[in-house]
């Protein structure tokens, strides 16, 4: 049985005037509740506990410690931990490494861009691979369509082996571990950053 919730809106505002993660619908379909007799993957080598928040999971992986940085960075550390439901799809280190502008993104002056970009990776809901198979078969292109809290789409689509996540610039990300349950959404684990525009 899926179930309405709406997102209450966070209090704190990020920097002047970068709320942290504005919501673009009102009512968020959550998937049906995640099987209890089956365990999280492990992320990063280590245990993801279905009790945890998004934030508190991440801070234990040992392979988002990039992302933890730009999460800081950009002041959206709170939001990961206060609200939900959200799903997020997390860009590992050797993700970051790769995208060479996130040194630059770190630096003070860049606060917005940053927080832009962690924005895209963040779905309002709970979006599991069942959630997802339903919007992909429903789809006429065998693609789901989702809206990210920044307010631009991204496209899921699911092949034999996997499930893959394309940017607006055409940039294509694998899941490579899919399902991490928590305490106030889902987590995905993607092999490269998502980016919002062009650079």
């Amino acid at each position: 049985m899926t179930r309405c919730h709406k997102l209450l809106p966070l209090l704190v505002l990020v920097g002047a005037s970068l709320a942290p993660f504005a919501v673009a619908q009102d009512n968020i379909v959550l998937p049906v509740d995640p099987p209890a007799n089956v365990d999280n993957p492990r992320v990063g080598n280590a245990f993801m506990d279905r009790d945890a928040t998004i934030l508190d999971n991440l801070a234990k992986s040992n392979d988002h410690a990039r992302m933890l940085q730009a999460l800081d960075a950009a002041g959206l550390e709170s939001a990961l931990r206060a609200m939900g439901p959200l799903t997020v799809f997390a860009p590992t280190d050797s993700a970051f490494m790769s995208y060479d502008a996130a040194d630059d993104l770190l630096k003070e002056e860049n606060r917005g861009k940053l927080a832009n970009l962690l924005r895209y990776h963040v779905v309002a809901g709970s979006y599991d691979r069942a959630t997802l198979d339903a919007l992909i078969d429903e789809g006429s292109d065998g693609v789901a369509i989702l809206n990210t809290v920044l307010g631009k789409k991204i496209s899921v689509r699911r092949s034999v082996r996997d499930y893959t996540v394309t940017d607006v610039t055409n940039n294509t990300a694998t899941i490579t571990v899919a399902d991490v349950y928590q305490s106030n959404g889902v987590l995905h684990v993607v092999d490269a950053v998502l980016m919002p525009e062009d650079r």
